[in-house]
């Protein structure tokens, strides 16, 4: 039997996009070397949380998961951006702050947030019981691709650890920066370190963060209090960006230690802070695949991107490239076109990898001109803070980027 779509890996980008595919009335066979979540919980065990974008969640929403993840949603109402030459970020004289309501703008109607905090797991969760319940979705989980042959020019094989074959049409590669069947395709790749270490966990804090985001950033590196909604308005998740021999030094410090820097540098807002649960540290890297199509084969997510996670773009990507690649293979499916053909895989490329590139080059951007000790690079950041003060629909236009509504994203192809 010849299946119409594999996809391998089966973290957030994989059940998304098997989601989606299934959601449209086309069957797929999702293949994850993770055991069985039903059996082994245990193992998406995971406190960090994802920036959602207004835009991305417009994308679940139209393929039916939204409804069943925003009452764990937090929404983020504003961003502040403040500049290292101040130690108490909320004292900063330099500074950008994000706030639709204060505009007179007309965003949208009514006003959205500008983005979403999530749970890892909480997203997941959704994902995962969409998953098991569809009847388009195969679910094949604890085993791992271990090769690929062509049959034929229109057969694609997908040869797992449990000695099964898996013929299909289309390959769909969303298993991860080390992904296997990018390796096994040949497709090279472009790899950069930052040289930088973030260290994540989650505090709980005297005062509401009312729902505010906050990015300040110091020369190695961006502090982010992302707002959580998890039992009330006073959980935030850190996201703090140093050095490697600096991040690993505050690491092993016990919590108080800790604490007590944070607490001044978001003194007064957020008040007495506490470390809750544990801490993870993360080297920060970033790479982008030469070409995002093979044979019968198309890259997504971090098997064809990864980005510095300093504006929280990373996920949303993915969770684009997901929604251009539903809207391409539902429109091939209509007309009664081969899954996989040249022309095919060319156009989900051709719209991507400009909205890839153009995250990698600004991401990368911004951490360099904010992440040193130079006077000549911050007076320039200076110089740019006061511009977006001074400069309204630029303002405007930033925050529709942070939105996630400047991309030009298919409507769903279920609503044509």
């Amino acid at each position: 039997m010849v299946e119409e779509i594999i996809i391998i890996g089966g973290g957030i980008i994989g059940m998304s996009i098997a989601v989606g595919l299934a959601t449209h009335q086309i069957p797929v066979v999702l293949v994850d070397q993770q055991p069985d979540y039903r059996k082994h919980n245990d193992t998406f065990i995971d406190n960090r949380c994802s920036a959602i974008t207004a835009g991305s969640a417009m994308i679940f929403e139209k393929i039916g998961l939204w409804k069943n993840m925003v009452s764990m949603a937090q929404p983020i109402w504003q961003i502040r951006v403040s500049d290292q030459k101040e130690h108490i970020a909320s004292q900063s004289r330099f500074f950008v702050h994000f706030n639709p309501a204060a505009t007179g703008a007309n965003i949208s109607q009514p006003l959205q947030p500008l983005g979403y905090m999530l749970a890892n797991r909480d997203v997941r969760r959704v994902l995962f019981e969409q998953l098991i319940h569809h009847p388009l979705i195969k679910y094949y989980p604890g085993v791992q691709l271990t090769n690929i042959l062509y049959k034929n020019p229109t057969e694609i094989q997908a040869i797992l650890s449990d000695g099964q074959t898996i013929s299909s049409k289309l390959l769909i590669a969303a298993d991860g920066r080390n992904s296997k069947v990018r390796n096994i395709a040949n497709i090279s790749v472009v790899r950069w370190s930052y040289q930088q270490h973030a260290m994540i966990f989650n505090i709980e804090h005297q005062h509401p963060h009312q729902g505010i985001a906050i990015e300040h950033f110091t020369p190695g590196g961006p502090l982010a209090v992302l707002p959580m909604c998890t039992d009330g308005h006073n959980k935030s998740a850190i996201v703090w960006t140093e050095t490697p021999e600096k991040a690993e030094y505050l690491y092993q410090q016990p919590h108080q230690f800790l604490e007590h820097i944070l607490e001044q540098y978001f003194y007064p807002t957020l008040g007495n802070i506490q470390i809750s649960g544990d801490k993870k540290i993360y080297p920060l890297s970033g790479l982008h695949a030469s070409r995002y199509v093979g044979d019968r084969i198309i890259l997504i997510g971090d098997a064809a991107h990864a980005i510095h996670p300093i504006a929280g773009q990373g996920l949303n990507l993915g969770i684009r490239d997901c929604h251009a690649l539903i809207d391409i293979i539902y429109n091939i499916k209509r007309l009664g076109l081969d899954l996989g053909t040249t022309s095919m895989l060319h156009d989900y490329e051709r719209r991507r990898r400009p909205d890839n590139l153009l995250l990698i080059g600004a991401t990368d951007f911004l951490d360099r001109l904010f992440s040193n000790h130079s006077r000549l690079l911050r007076s320039v950041r200076h110089l740019g803070m006061g511009l977006v003060h001074r400069i309204p629909p630029l303002k405007m236009v930033l925050m529709k980027q942070a939105m996630g509504m400047l991309i030009d994203a298919p409507a769903s192809s279920k609503d044509n």
